[in-house]
């Protein structure tokens, strides 16, 4: 019950209040990166439930230490994506100086939060 109120609050809130339809931003490359940083964790997150079949079954494919090496390996991947270190084969953008900027600092502002 839950789990789908917390789904369901947004459209919720939009149909109480039409109006803040219009003050919504509009989708972008901030759409496209959070798309990508989402199926990133759509993997983390599938690594685990087969973990889960594995551990009934027990076929031992799947350790602890594999599933935790999948998780860092996919949020290091996802970390240079959002960083501009890495980009996909259907996107315009190619790494640039901001790119390099944004790698650069981003493990300084990382370590002072």
């Amino acid at each position: 019950m839950a789990y789908s109120a917390v789904f369901a609050a947004p459209f919720f809130v939009l149909a109480l209040a039409p109006q803040l339809v219009a003050q919504l931003p509009r989708s972008g490359g901030w759409m496209h990166a959070v798309k990508i940083v989402m199926g990133f964790l759509e993997v983390a997150a599938a690594m685990k439930f087969i973990s889960n079949v594995d551990l009934v079954w027990g076929w031992g494919i799947f350790t602890r230490e594999f599933v935790l090496a999948t998780w860092v390996g996919v949020g290091g991947v996802a970390t240079l994506y959002l960083v501009g270190l890495v980009r996909l084969s259907h996107e315009e953008t190619p790494m640039g100086e901001r790119a390099l900027a944004q790698a650069v600092w981003s493990p300084h502002w990382s370590a002072s939060r």
